[in-house]
């Protein structure tokens, strides 16, 4: 039997390629679960306008440095 691009020359699939898949489709579940039960998803209000971002937070104050500054 002739092996495939995808197997070990035993004829077994390599070790390390059921890891990573596995590895991967675990995490993406993981992440798709705590996404899930989040509980601001159950929120049928829409975005709050005024919430904090403080990533904007002195933004106003910078000069403005561009082509249409």
């Amino acid at each position: 039997m002739a092996a495939g691009p995808d197997s070990s020359p035993t004829g077994r699939p390599d070790v390390i390629d059921i890891f990573s898949i596995l590895l991967t489709h675990g995490l993406i579940l993981l992440v798709g679960w705590r996404l899930l039960t989040r509980a601001d998803l159950d929120a049928e209000d829409g975005a709050d306008e005024t919430q904090a971002r403080p990533w904007l937070a002195g933004q106003a104050d910078r000069p403005k440095t561009g082509p249409d500054a």
